[in-house]
């Protein structure tokens, strides 16, 4: 909550993302990526059938969405092996 209130990329990006969801008539996502965690810091939502909702400031497990993944793959080899190192990769359903 402290970064949502401070940062002004939420509030840069919003008509960004809005402009991008309408055009593509899809949901778009601003996030972060926190330790192990994708935080969802800015979000334009279409009402759709089957879309996932994430509420600005909802946490994740970063290897257990597209988003995370996506913050993911674009950390340096150095960047994710310290990840992988303390991530705690467990299913957020505790399934397996």
């Amino acid at each position: 909550q402290p970064y949502l209130s401070s940062s002004p990329a939420p509030r840069v990006a919003q008509s960004f993302l809005e402009k991008v969801s309408e055009q593509l008539g899809q949901s778009c996502s601003l996030s972060i990526l926190h330790h192990d965690e994708v935080i969802y810091i800015a979000r334009s939502a279409r009402k759709r059938i089957g879309s996932l909702h994430r509420d600005v400031g909802t946490h994740m497990p970063a290897h257990c969405t597209s988003m995370g993944r996506v913050l993911l793959g674009a950390l340096s080899d150095k960047e994710l092996d310290g990840f992988l190192a303390t991530a705690k990769l467990e299913s957020p359903t505790g399934s397996v």
